[in-house]
């Protein structure tokens, strides 16, 4: 299909598909090819590629994006946490046990 998408006339670039597409494909029959008419697929991080990873000139590196490093611990881990199914929300307290204020408690 890249090689069809290739003939048309359309440049190479991101390959996306199904989240599986990628990864339940041999790679002798799909990622080598991919890479060889110029394709990259899109796909998930690995668990242990996400959070924060290193980083440069004092912005620290998350999931392919430069960011402060001031940025809350938790945001930084945001993504393995809901992936795990941790069962504190981004802050760090326990899911229902903390809410928005509502108008009047805020006037009270």
């Amino acid at each position: 299909m890249m090689k069809a998408a290739k003939a048309t006339g359309l440049a190479p670039g991101v390959g996306d598909a199904d989240k599986q597409y990628w990864a339940n494909s041999l790679v002798e029959r799909l990622h080598d090819p991919a890479f060889d008419e110029g394709f990259t697929p899109s796909t998930d991080y690995r668990f242990d590629k996400l959070g924060a990873q290193g980083g440069d000139h004092g912005a620290k590196y998350i999931e392919g994006a430069a960011y402060c490093p001031g940025a809350p611990e938790p945001l930084r881990n945001a993504t393995k946490t809901c992936r795990v199914g941790s069962s504190t929300d981004l802050l760090g307290s326990h899911q229902g046990t903390q809410s928005v204020p509502t108008a009047s408690e805020r006037e009270a």
